[in-house]
């Protein structure tokens, strides 16, 4: 009897090659190659239906992102004017505890300015609520800050100080009431505050600075 010729897989590199040998075909069932050289292992069979589903994305959770306010953002862009913010917000505090307002701060607010003669004119927001009193409501303020061109050892002076009232009760827009050294991101007064200064020509009322905070619903 004559020995049957078969061919069989021979790794060589990336790729196979025949050799003739006298022994039995294997079955396709039992040919299994290794290619060492490229680290593939090709394996003879089907692919269950569980490896062809793409997989599942998973939802993401939180995607809506709270609305920020206005002051949150541009701090956030510019550390400087949250910086130059703070320092207003803390003079007109030292301002009111001079007139026997005790308030601490909550929050820096944003300003606007204008260049005039002698120095700088600010316009400024920020709230407080009074100190020592958890149960306090929190207050929007709005403050005129005239910061001298030359360095003196005043500093900053606050020329007008007024509540405008419980801050969650202030309409979302920002009124600046025509004054032309703002912009629309500063609150303004209704009546004015003694003081005050919005442009040419001045304006100056004599209403003094109104607390709210005892005000009832």
């Amino acid at each position: 009897m004559v020995a049957a010729t078969c061919y069989s897989l021979r790794s060589n590199g990336c790729g196979y090659s025949l050799r003739s040998k006298g022994v039995p075909r294997p079955s396709a069932q039992n040919l299994q190659f290794n290619n060492s050289r490229c680290g593939v292992k090709h394996r003879v069979g089907k692919v269950s239906a569980s490896q062809k589903k793409p997989k599942a994305v998973k939802p993401i959770e939180n995607a809506v992102k709270p609305v920020e306010d206005m002051e949150d953002v541009r701090f956030r862009a510019f550390p400087v004017v949250e910086k130059q913010a703070r320092k207003f917000a803390n003079a007109a505090i030292a301002h009111l505890r001079e007139k026997n307002s005790d308030f601490e701060l909550v929050k820096p607010g944003l300003y606007s300015g204008a260049v005039i003669c002698g120095g700088s004119l600010f316009h400024h927001n920020f709230k407080a609520k009074r100190a020592n009193n958890p149960n306090a409501p929190v207050q929007t303020f709005f403050s005129q800050v005239f910061s001298p061109r030359y360095p003196t050892t005043k500093g900053l002076s606050i020329e007008c100080c007024i509540s405008l009232g419980k801050s969650d009760t202030l309409p979302e827009k920002r009124d600046n009431r025509g004054c032309m050294y703002c912009s629309d991101a500063v609150y303004h007064p209704i009546g004015g505050c003694k003081g005050i200064k919005m442009g040419w020509p001045t304006w100056s009322y004599d209403q003094e600075y109104e607390d709210s905070s005892d005000e009832e619903d």
